[in-house]
């Protein structure tokens, strides 16, 4: 006889990287959502307070995009039809298999990963097979807030770095917009979140119907810990407004305009009456799916100019060692 999830629930916390999916995903955890314990949450230089995402949903998502595309932040839409059947079998059973353990010893299960934006066709299938409600967080961040961070952290060139970020965000729109699932998303930006906590806190309260007593939050001591203590003003290194993205030439146009799209559905929700957010999707999504070929080549001679210039910097550090060894040969003959 198969498990019953009737009573079981699914949180995705969807988003880009470098976009504050780490902090959002700590906030479920303050409203009383279980995001497990296989969690890789050591803090470094680049996420002070920690990452809080599943290690095994990590390395399933990340090993996938590594052999499908060669590395997991790739800037390119991907078409998971052409993915063979076998592999998607082996990853669905997979996923399957950690969603059960992780629902064993709860009753709503919440979770991120950096790099589930364009699986997530993949992931709702999973949900869907075995029959569990889901909602989602949907994270998103400045562009070019986001931008900035990934070069920092990762070392890219910059224009990358905005499709990266607009192809990871179209596709989490694209597959959340147009499924059974619209009706079960919040979105959040990541700026708000720093602003007003409480404020947002209860937006993903009410959206997700989490069973939380709204009125005694401010009793509620995890509560308090993650707005006044956890969420500082100092985890934001950069601040924009939409008016500089739309001034600044080096940002493609449809990052700017998803942006805006973005704002709308932070502010206002999705309504399926809503058609301008849906055509406005729609072309971005075609406009990126024509650049295909131009992005990948701009990523791939990017990446050959890192690995020339580290042979480089290699050989650079071996003449270095052989000018210092003769510099002591010289120095003991004299």
């Amino acid at each position: 006889m198969g498990e019953d999830y009737a009573e079981k629930r699914i949180i995705v916390v969807a988003g880009v990287p470098r976009s504050g999916t780490s902090a959002i995903t700590k906030g479920l955890d303050a409203l009383g959502v279980n995001i497990g314990k296989a969690l890789y949450n050591l803090p470094d230089t680049g996420n002070e307070k920690g990452f809080f995402e599943d290690e095994d949903i990590n390395l399933l998502n990340y090993g996938l995009l590594k052999i499908l595309t060669g590395k997991p932040d790739n800037a390119i839409l991907i078409n998971l039809r052409n993915i063979p059947e076998e592999a998607i079998t082996i990853f669905k059973n997979t996923a399957k298999d950690i969603i059960k353990d992780r629902l064993r010893d709860a009753d709503i299960f919440g979770f991120k990963d950096p790099f589930i934006a364009k699986l997530l066709p993949i992931w709702q299938e999973v949900f869907s097979e075995l029959s569990i409600d889901v909602s989602f967080v949907v994270v998103c961040r400045n562009p070019k807030s986001s931008a900035l961070s990934m070069v920092k952290r990762g070392n890219m060139d910059i224009i990358i770095a905005y499709y990266i970020w607009l192809s990871g965000m179209i596709s989490i729109l694209d597959c959340v917009l147009n499924s059974k699932f619209k009706s079960n998303a919040v979105f959040v930006d990541y700026d708000d979140m720093l602003e007003n906590p409480e404020v947002q806190l209860l937006r993903i309260t009410s959206g997700l119907k989490l069973k939380i007593d709204h009125e005694n939050n401010e009793n509620n001591p995890a509560f308090k810990e993650y707005a006044t203590n956890f969420l500082t003003k100092n985890m934001r290194h950069a601040a924009f407004t939409t008016q500089e993205l739309r001034a600044d030439g080096n940002i493609p146009p449809k990052v700017v305009a998803c942006y805006i799209l973005l704002r709308k559905l932070c502010s206002e929700g999705f309504s399926g009456a809503d058609l301008n957010i849906a055509k406005e999707l729609v072309r971005i999504k075609i406009w990126l799916e024509e650049l295909r070929s131009t992005i990948f080549f701009m990523q791939a001679s990017y990446n050959t100019l890192l690995a020339m210039n580290e042979v480089l910097i290699d050989k650079e550090n071996k003449i270095a060692e052989l000018n210092k060894t003769l510099d002591t040969l010289n120095a003991e003959k004299k």
